[in-house]
């Protein structure tokens, strides 16, 4: 998953696959003005053959990530910010050329930090192919299932009107 605003497409935002690694990448400015990447790892993410639900939780001073509901690590060093997510989102390919191989089941992005019981009970939803939980306070913003099986539009499930296309 990636986020192209830069005219550098490796200073993007990104989520990318390292074997069995999540790496997480966001642009920044140094104190000379210079763009650098700073990356966030994380190690046992990923088994092949085996479906992963991720959630990717930030809030002031931290940043939390969930592998199919359990914490899995957090950073202070590595915050998120909304202009992280603007521009065109690239999902299952890359801004770089390095390619990758799997399945994206589902998106949702929200507008709050989910509790980590909201996290469980939504990854818990996921993997048994069900929507997750939309009340009043942390209904998605948006929300891909990649249902469609024809075309070349992904429909946004809360019918907000933000399709994907393809």
């Amino acid at each position: 998953l990636a986020f192209d605003d830069s005219v550098v497409p490796k200073d993007s935002f990104a989520l990318r696959q390292f074997d069995g690694s999540l790496a997480i990448q966001r642009p920044g400015v140094d104190a000379q003005g210079k763009i650098v990447r700073s990356w966030w790892k994380t190690d046992r993410v990923f088994a092949k053959g085996k479906r992963v639900v991720l959630s990717v939780i930030s809030t002031p001073g931290k940043t939390l990530l969930y592998v199919d509901g359990m914490y899995a690590s957090s950073s202070s060093d590595f915050g998120l910010v909304d202009h992280d997510f603007t521009g065109r989102l690239v999902l299952g390919n890359s801004m770089t050329q390095d390619s990758w191989t799997g399945q994206i089941t589902g998106l949702a992005v929200y507008h709050v930090a989910l509790t980590p019981s909201q996290v469980a009970e939504n990854a818990a939803r996921w993997t048994q192919g069900l929507m997750p939980v939309a009340n009043a306070e942390s209904a998605p913003t948006a929300l891909y299932l990649f249902d469609e099986r024809k075309g070349n539009t992904v429909r946004d499930h809360t019918n907000s009107g933000n399709f994907l296309e393809i």
